[in-house]
């Protein structure tokens, strides 16, 4: 049963690969920054390295975010753990690596909601299954699978208990709640610039959690709540969670968004 928008009042801040502004994206010091900043979710990408293990990287290849090069398919995971992964103003930090999913589910599976963009599924789907296996045993709260049409397909057949939210079509509010519906997901994700104001209020009338990428200045982000998104990424969590407190959008860890 797909929730009404009763349900889900309060705004959720989404820190887009937790606090990436300053801090490598996508890696465990990037989540643990989020949650000490006040982030309600973070969300990654996951893609399958070469023996078959799901990790945490956004690009399909490694040279943008580390000292590797190359598909990240090419790799196995005990090299991406090998690697030296890049801060946003370009020097390397040694002993990171890539964290596989598992390691970011063990971490923060029970501390934070997770907003899990799988890029890839893998060889027989193994990174939805691993994430239901996880799922399954830890029942963590706010845990739901972003993606594309063939992401969302898969996860429905092999998980469908999993929340869903979608991504297909996000260069059109209109075709974006399409498959949001098709697929049965409890949010849909709007591109900003790529959305009108009746797409919002027709994904809330139809009970979805609204979720916008992205919004890193303040004001922006401020506006986009004021229009009835529910769920806001942003790569400066800390920036923006404290402009949103200041203005008493966000009070005394009461979130109050528009429930449509």
């Amino acid at each position: 049963m797909i929730p009404t928008s009763e349900s889900h009042k309060g705004v959720h801040l989404i820190a887009h690969r937790g606090w990436s502004r300053y801090f490598p994206e996508n890696s465990l010091p990037a989540f643990a920054a989020a949650i000490a900043a006040g982030a309600d979710e973070i969300e990654f990408d996951v893609r399958v390295s070469r023996d078959q293990v799901p990790f945490i990287c956004h690009d399909p290849t490694t040279a943008r975010v580390s000292n590797l090069s190359g598909d990240c398919s090419a790799y196995t995971m005990a090299e991406l753990r090998n690697a030296q992964i890049r801060l946003p103003r370009g020097e390397y930090i040694q002993g990171l690596g890539f964290p596989t999913l598992l390691d970011t589910l063990q971490l923060f599976g029970n501390r934070i909601g997770m907003n899990i963009h799988v890029k890839e599924t893998g060889e027989d789907d193994v990174a939805l299954r691993q994430l239901l296996a996880y799922v399954k045993e830890h029942n963590p709260a706010g845990v739901y699978i972003a993606g594309n049409l063939k992401v969302l397909a898969a996860a429905k057949q092999i998980c469908p208990d999993i929340p869903r939210c979608c991504l297909a079509g996000d260069a059109d509010g209109a075709k974006l709640l399409e498959n949001a519906l098709q697929y049965e997901c409890m949010r849909l994700q709007f591109r900003a610039g790529r959305y009108q104001q009746v797409d919002v209020d027709r994904a809330l009338q139809h009970g979805l959690i609204t979720n916008l990428f992205y919004a890193d200045v303040p004001e922006e982000a401020e506006q986009a709540i004021a229009s009835g998104i529910l769920g806001l990424l942003t790569n400066d969590i800390g920036t923006v969670r404290q402009h949103l407190v200041r203005k008493g959008i966000l009070a005394g860890g009461v979130r109050e968004g528009r429930s449509g």
